[in-house]
């Protein structure tokens, strides 16, 4: 089960190209070492103790890979972030708003109750209460709620996969899924788990696509700082707006 669950991430989280880079240099630079110093007749436990430590990066970075791949993706970002012009770090709010937002309407059209909205240094954050206490040590899922559950889990990464071409901020959602699909009971056999994650992320988006309006006056409510009642009310205004004037444009083709 752990192992068909845990498929999304790989496609999602691929392994960075620098860390393959990496895995290569320190491949060709323990070999390079091993002879080399061989050649030059140096000590041998000084050859060996740099030769394992150089080919144990590679052995490092796939074991990380496997277990946690989002964590390959730190040191770059954490680069990113440290280096990015105004605009840059604009762009990555707003990246942040809009993978939030889509969190929020998704719990809130499912009829999920939403905890709080929090701001981190990274930007707003979207407590969902049914998604939080599911995750506490020794809890168990239903199986009548794991839809509802994995469309919200998915949404973020939905939101941004459609906007921006791809997802950065998905690591942590694609865990509370795995979570989610593993606590179900009874428990869903490994094809009904990726069945699961495939539905929930065509609702995810076609909820987004669905209440655009509304999901983008959550994403500017967010970017301005506003709270989860504010955010809330802006969708709910931004809904009666894309209403009325579908009522308008039905009135004046008939």
């Amino acid at each position: 089960m752990a192992s068909a669950a845990s498929a999304p991430l790989t496609r999602v989280l691929p392994v960075p190209f620098g860390s393959i880079k990496v895995i290569l240099g320190c491949s060709v630079a323990s070999i390079g070492w091993a002879v080399g110093s061989d050649a030059l007749g140096l000590d041998a436990g000084l050859r060996f103790t740099f030769t394992y430590l150089l080919a144990g990066i590679p052995i490092a970075i796939l074991a990380v890979g496997s277990v946690a791949p989002g964590l390959l993706f730190l040191p770059i970002e954490m680069f990113r972030a440290a280096t990015a012009n105004d605009e840059e770090k604009r762009t990555r709010g707003l990246r942040v708003c809009k993978h939030e937002a889509s969190h929020l309407l998704c719990a809130y059209v499912l009829g999920l109750p939403i905890q709080e909205v929090t701001v981190d240094p990274k930007g707003p954050r979207v407590v969902v209460y049914d998604e939080e206490m599911v995750l506490q040590p020794g809890q168990l899922v239903q199986q009548e709620q794991i839809n509802t559950l994995a469309i919200v889990a998915m949404s973020g990464l939905m939101a941004e996969a459609d906007f921006y071409g791809k997802a950065l901020g998905a690591t942590d959602d694609l865990k509370v899924l795995n979570n989610v699909l593993l606590r179900c009971t009874p428990p869903l056999p490994a094809e009904k788990q990726q069945d699961t994650t495939r539905y929930a992320a065509l609702m995810a988006w076609t909820i987004i696509k669905r209440h655009e309006r509304a999901f983008d006056a959550i994403t500017a409510a967010l970017e301005a700082g506003k709270s989860l009642a504010e955010c809330l009310q802006a969708a709910e205004e931004a809904e009666k707006g894309q209403s009325a004037e579908a009522t308008a444009g039905a009135a004046a083709k008939a």
